[in-house]
C-alpha cells in the first residue's frame, strides 16, 4: 500500500514513469476482472485501457484512507458494466448460447488442446466440465457474476467485495450463495441434457 501511495503521489507531481508502474502492478489484475465480465480478448483489452485512464484522469480524487486497489476494481467493474450496456442496446438479441471467446474469435473449446500423454476420454470430461463452467459464469446476471468473480478469481475478502460494490457484506454473501446455486444448477442441466 505504501508503494502504491508513493507513485500516486509521484504521478501526480507529473512523474509519468510512476504512473507506468501502477499500470504494470495492476494490468493483469484489470485484464482479468475485465475478461470474466466480458468474456473475450478485444473487449477486455478496451475495458482494461479505458479503466487506467479512468484511473490516471481521476487520481486527484482517490482517497488515500482506502485501498488502491478496491478504487481500482470498483472503476474496472463500472468500465465493464458500461461496456455490457453498450452491448445490449447495439445487440437486440443477446444469444444464452454465446460463449467467452479468444482474441482470435475462437470458442474455449476450440483453445483447449488435449495432452497425449493423459487419457483421451477424462480430458474430454474436464475440458466439457470446465466450458460448461465457464458458460455458467458468464450467463450469470450482473449482480451475482461480480462478486462471485472477485471472490474466487480474484481471491478477494466479503469486506473488500462490499466495498467495491458499494454493497453491504451480507449482500455480497447471499449473492455470491445465490450465484453458486445457480451455477451447479446450471452445470447439472447442461450434463443432464447430454
Amino acid at each position: 500500500m505504501f508503494e502504491d501511495t508513493y507513485l500516486i503521489e509521484r504521478t501526480l507531481e507529473g512523474d509519468t514513469r510512476a504512473f507506468e508502474a501502477l499500470v504494470n502492478k495492476y494490468k493483469n489484475l484489470v485484464f482479468s476482472i475485465s475478461f470474466r465480465m466480458l468474456g473475450n480478448h478485444p473487449d477486455a483489452e478496451d475495458a482494461s485501457q479505458e479503466s487506467f485512464l479512468k484511473i490516471f484522469n481521476s487520481l486527484k480524487k482517490y482517497n488515500n484512507n482506502h485501498k488502491f486497489s478496491s478504487w481500482l476494481y470498483q472503476i474496472t467493474m463500472n468500465v465493464c458494466k458500461d461496456i455490457l450496456r453498450k452491448k445490449k442496446r447495439s445487440v437486440s438479441n443477446i444469444s444464452l448460447d454465446k460463449r467467452p471467446k479468444d482474441s482470435e474469435g475462437r470458442e474455449m473449446e476450440d483453445v483447449l488442446s488435449i495432452d497425449n500423454g493423459n487419457i483421451p476420454e477424462k480430458l474430454a470430461e474436464e475440458n466439457e466440465f470446465r466450458n460448461s463452467l465457464e458458460k455458467a459464469i458468464y450467463e450469470l446476471p450482473e449482480g451475482y457474476k461480480e462478486p462471485l468473480i472477485l471472490r474466487y478469481t480474484e481471491n478477494l475478502t466479503y469486506e473488500d467485495i462490499s466495498t467495491i460494490l458499494k454493497l453491504p457484506i451480507a449482500t455480497v454473501k447471499v449473492r455470491i450463495h445465490r450465484a453458486r446455486k445457480m451455477i451447479r444448477e446450471r452445470v447439472r442441466n447442461y450434463f443432464e441434457t447430454y
